[in-house]
């Protein structure tokens, strides 16, 4: 079973299909040729592309990376997997469903391939580290694009290097150690777009800015109304706001010699990345013991800062979530299935004593909007709720 965060991500699509690998490199999945001859126009942009995001990143290719120029509708099908759902697909999708209603994210039915159906008509590219392909759709190579094959260039020339591809990562009990991970990958080649930015001339940055945000706006015209489009959206976001901070303090501590040895031993929590000095220090979760669950385990892990962050958020407002959150120290969730619905039991240990009092006063404020749920303990502070 996948873990929660990642399955929100999968979901979104975010806005780097980087993130979609599990779908996009399903086995059922049509994958295109890479043996194409690239047309001739192309072949320069390439060369270019590539010199800048080796002379950024500090890394050289070590074979050349395998891009395929493909139509829309090859596009689209790689894109979401080729094939209809199959029924433990479906089972999969309906038990996230529950557990993100368990946790008060979600309120009923929510069409999770339409709220990403909308965002696929702005993607131009995106990189596969299973494949190890890069497919880039048939569009024009006007400045938008190159901005955006410059970041998946970046994944490729990265996985090249450490690997990118990680299914460790996808284990039950991996949920914030992916997030974070999807942090540093996204961080690394969102560092190396903003460097392709800010070489731009002034016009080929307008150029570039004007169509990222009507990209923006045409997801918000797509998107279904309701929380979980802000779930989505800060999920979705959370890698590509957080990841550069993240990567910009390891630059400033070590130099590029820092970013490439967390590759190789990466953040485990989204705690580290939000607070890079954690990472630096070595500094991990607390241990938290899994809860107890009361029927079919159908997801388990960890939640993370952003999880109390995400979680708080809609009853207690963004600052006093953020607030809440900073304190966390360590987590463990368990959902299972009762009844034709979806239960979770989560607890948590927080840094000190006034960070598990904020946490149990924000809990409280979430608890009252959902009948049923009960926050009680203090070390751990357990949540408990059914959909």
């Amino acid at each position: 079973m996948a873990p929660v965060l990642a399955l929100v991500i999968a979901a979104t699509l975010a806005a780097d299909v980087g993130l979609v690998v599990a779908r996009a490199g399903d086995d059922d999945t049509a994958e295109p040729e890479f043996t194409q001859e690239l047309p001739e126009d192309f072949k320069p942009v390439l060369a270019e592309l590539q010199a800048f995001v080796e002379q950024s990143r500090g890394l050289k290719f070590k074979k050349p990376p395998k891009v395929a120029l493909i139509s829309d509708a090859e596009f689209e099908e790689v894109l979401q997997g080729g094939e209809e759902p199959e029924a433990a697909d479906i089972e999969d999708q309906e038990e996230f469903l529950g557990v993100m209603e368990a946790l008060g994210l979600f309120d009923g039915d929510v069409d999770l391939d339409s709220a990403a159906q909308g965002q696929i008509a702005s993607i131009v590219g995106f990189y596969n580290y299973e494949t190890e392909g890069l497919y880039v759709r048939s569009v024009q190579l006007d400045p938008y694009a190159k901005s955006v094959l410059v970041h998946e260039l970046t994944h490729a020339l990265d996985d090249q290097h450490f690997g990118l591809y990680r299914p460790d990562l996808e284990d039950a009990d991996a949920g914030d150690a992916s997030s974070a991970f999807q942090a540093l990958v996204e961080g690394s080649a969102m560092a190396v777009q903003i460097d392709w930015h800010k070489s731009r001339s002034p016009e080929e940055r307008d150029a570039i800015e004007s169509a990222d945000q009507a990209a923006v706006d045409g997801l918000g015209e797509s998107e279904a109304e309701g929380p979980e489009s802000e779930v989505f959206a800060k999920i979705g976001s959370f890698p590509y706001f957080v990841g550069p901070r993240f990567v910009e303090a390891l630059r400033d501590e070590g130099g590029q010699a820092a970013l490439d040895a967390a590759f190789e031993d990466p953040p485990t929590t989204t705690e580290q990345v939000l607070h890079p000095q954690h990472f630096i220090d070595n500094r991990g979760a607390l241990r938290v013991s899994a809860p107890p669950a009361n029927g079919k385990v159908v997801d388990e892990g960890s939640l993370g800062e952003l999880g109390i962050y995400l979680v708080t958020g809609t009853a207690v407002g963004e600052s006093r979530s953020v607030d809440a959150s900073e304190g966390w120290g360590g987590d463990s969730f368990k959902a299972w299935s009762e009844d034709d619905r979806i239960c979770i039991r989560w607890d948590l240990r927080m840094d000190t004593p006034d960070d598990t009092t904020e946490l149990v006063d924000v809990l409280e404020v979430w608890a009252a909007d959902h009948p049923g749920a009960k926050v009680t303990g203090r070390d751990p502070v357990q949540v408990t709720n059914c959909a």
